[in-house]
């Protein structure tokens, strides 16, 4: 995430900077260069402005997230409820198949509206008698959440 970015529901307001060019800032955040100027119908990418703010789609919030052993693709998809399209954009340069300890891709930061992070010891009965509601709620709010593959550390809603 830049100092330039300011969040928003469908991608990041980016103010550009000098000497910054769009091939570069599409290059940055992973995408091409087409769907930069699709996110952004007003602009004309002969002529822009340092300062001037463009939006940056897909990612609203990214960070770094080292593989630990044994994660899977599966792991990450679930973990930070983002799909595999996302994941390849921002991290253009990684097979994201092969995915090995220690290895470092960017991820969407944990959506705004996650409101507990699962702990190693969790159980999704436990979950949901801690915050007074039902198992079926719980899934309702997670579509992508399956109870047989519990993450630690992953993101719900509850």
């Amino acid at each position: 995430m830049s100092e330039n970015s300011i969040g928003c529901l469908k991608g990041n307001f980016y103010k550009i900077g000098k000497g910054e060019t769009l091939f570069g800032i599409s290059v940055r955040f992973g995408m091409d260069i087409a769907e930069l100027l699709s996110a952004n119908p007003y602009l004309d990418p002969n002529y822009y402005v340092p300062g001037q703010t463009i939006v940056i789609p897909y990612a609203c919030s990214i960070r770094k997230h080292t593989i630990s052993d044994k994660e899977t693709l599966a792991d990450v998809l679930r973990r930070f409820d983002t799909d595999a399209k996302t994941l390849r954009r921002l991290n253009p340069m990684q097979n994201m198949l092969e995915l090995k300890d220690g290895m470092e891709i960017n991820v969407p930061d944990l959506p705004q509206n996650i409101n507990y992070i699962i702990k190693e010891t969790d159980t999704l009965s436990g979950i949901a008698q801690r915050f007074g509601t039902y198992v079926v709620e719980i899934l309702k709010r997670n579509p992508n959440l399956r109870p047989a593959e519990f993450v630690s550390g992953q993101g719900i809603r509850v």
